[in-house]
C-alpha cells in the first residue's frame, strides 16, 4: 500500500512538473486591439496613480510601425509606444510601465523630472550611457519589472490578453 501511495505521488509530481513546463512555453498574446490593451494597461495603474495624488491618466498615442532606437517614449505628458518595436505582449506591457513612471514623476516634480530629462543626445554612445544611467531611467525600469507580472495578470483576468 505504501509503495502505491509513493508511486502515485511521483506520477503526480512529474505531471504537475510537466503541466509547468508546457505552461512556461506559452506565451501571451492580445485578444483585443491595441488600444484596448494601452487603456487596461493604464486602468491597472489607477491606484498608483491615486497614491502619487495625480488624478488623471496621460494621453497615450500609439504608433502601428517601428523606430529605430525606441520601443516608447514620453514627453510633454504624453506617451507613445511602437507597437512594432516591442516583441511581445510582455515586452509592450513593461514599456507602457516605464513610459507610465516618468509621467509620475513628471506630474510629482516637473522640475526634478526636467533637469535629469532635458537635451539627450543619442547620436554619441557617451550621451545614450549618461541617459541610460540616469535616476529617472533606472527608477523607471524597476517600477516596471516591479509590476509587469501583476499587470499581465490583471490583463489576463479581463481578457485582454490570453497564454497560447
Amino acid at each position: 500500500m505504501a509503495l502505491l501511495i509513493f508511486i502515485c505521488l511521483v506520477v503526480l509530481f512529474f505531471v504537475a512538473l510537466i503541466n509547468d513546463m508546457l505552461e512556461s512555453r506559452k506565451k501571451w498574446v492580445k485578444a483585443v486591439p491595441y488600444s484596448k490593451l494601452v487603456n487596461a494597461t493604464l486602468q491597472y495603474t489607477n491606484n498608483i496613480l491615486f497614491e502619487n495624488k495625480i488624478s488623471h491618466f496621460p494621453k497615450v498615442h500609439i504608433l502601428y510601425k517601428t523606430h529605430p532606437r525606441f520601443k516608447g517614449y514620453y514627453r510633454n505628458s504624453e506617451i507613445y509606444i511602437y507597437t512594432k518595436s516591442n516583441e511581445s505582449i510582455e515586452d509592450i506591457v513593461l514599456t507602457i510601465l516605464h513610459e507610465l513612471k516618468h509621467y509620475i514623476d513628471h506630474m510629482k516634480d516637473p522640475q526634478y523630472f526636467e533637469k535629469f530629462n532635458k537635451n539627450y543626445d543619442f547620436s554619441s554612445f557617451s550621451h545614450f550611457l549618461s541617459y541610460t544611467c540616469s535616476p529617472l531611467e533606472i527608477s523607471a525600469n524597476e517600477f516596471a519589472y516591479k509590476h509587469q507580472d501583476l499587470c499581465l495578470k490583471f490583463l489576463a483576468k479581463k481578457g485582454v490578453i490570453k497564454k497560447v
